[in-house]
């Protein structure tokens, strides 16, 4: 298990820095480090996205940035349901409506794509779980230190996270 939470923590904090996660963090290192199906690894990922998404969002939301109205109305339509989500609809603009949609869309899919994976095998869905708890640690702090990072940094990093994403993916690939 410890192999877990070392990698919900780092795929955490790639996505609290970087806003990466999810298929780009967790299943490279899932399938790096376990010696789980990569079929079973992005069914993991994709419950510890759920997890390490929500928490990077309220981090950014609780360093002021200016697009947690849409994540809070996006919040507030999931729990009262339809009906107040058709009401909302006619109160917002085109453009913050697309937003909370294209956000739905995000979680409904990373949702069903784990229960689809994952929904015969309870000890998947529990690794699932500690990687996406794990992560909520790591999103938190890669989240606040975003801040104190220059951009030019972030992208550099991020450039380089990817290229060695890539180069290991294929090199097990070619074995």
């Amino acid at each position: 298990m410890l192999p877990l939470f070392i990698i919900g923590s780092i795929g955490g904090f790639l996505s609290g820095v970087l806003g990466i996660g999810g298929g780009v963090v967790f299943v490279p290192l899932l399938t790096y480090f376990t010696d789980q199906d990569f079929k079973i690894n992005t069914g993991i990922s994709s419950m510890a996205v759920v997890f390490v998404a929500t928490t990077s969002s309220i981090t950014y939301i609780s360093n002021g940035q200016s697009f947690s109205i849409y994540i809070l109305y996006l919040i507030f339509g999931g729990i009262l349901g339809g009906y107040l989500g058709s009401k909302l609809t006619f109160q917002l603009d085109t453009k913050t409506l697309q937003r909370i949609f294209a956000m739905l869309l995000l979680v409904v899919s990373a949702l069903t794509a784990a229960y689809t994976k994952l929904k015969n095998d309870r000890e998947f869905a529990k690794r699932g779980c500690i990687v996406g708890i794990s992560g909520i640690l790591g999103s938190v702090f890669g989240g606040n230190l975003a801040f104190e990072l220059p951009q030019e940094f972030l992208n550099t990093s991020f450039a380089i996270f990817l290229l060695l994403v890539s180069i290991n993916m294929l090199v097990k690939t070619s074995k």
